[in-house]
């Protein structure tokens, strides 16, 4: 269950893990790629903005060595990762690893 917080509630947490699903299992297509989820992997994952969303989808999604990056950037921490633990969005990030961990 996911726990509300100040900038998102757990029925919206749910939502977005929802739209993260739908996105990696159906191969990182840009129609599945939501503003939502875009605000969310550069607010609370660690990730740079990249000007918008369009220059964040062409960085990760638009070819292989992308798609690797974003992938280990879930699964293989460097430290400086406090992303994962952090106690408002620790709940998602978790699901969104192990999403990412069954792909793999």
């Amino acid at each position: 269950m996911m726990k509300d917080t100040k900038f998102m509630s757990g029925y919206d947490k749910n939502v977005l893990l929802k739209q993260f699903k739908t996105f990696v299992n159906k191969g990182f297509q840009k129609k599945n790629f939501t503003k939502k989820l875009y605000n969310h992997l550069h607010l609370h994952c660690g990730f740079i903005a990249h000007y918008d969303i369009h220059g964040f989808y062409a960085t990760y999604f638009e070819d292989g060595a992308g798609k690797i990056n974003f992938i280990k950037h879930f699964l293989q921490p460097t430290g400086w990762d406090h992303w994962l633990t952090c106690d408002d969005y620790a709940d998602i990030n978790g699901e969104m690893v192990k999403v990412l961990e069954e792909l793999c």
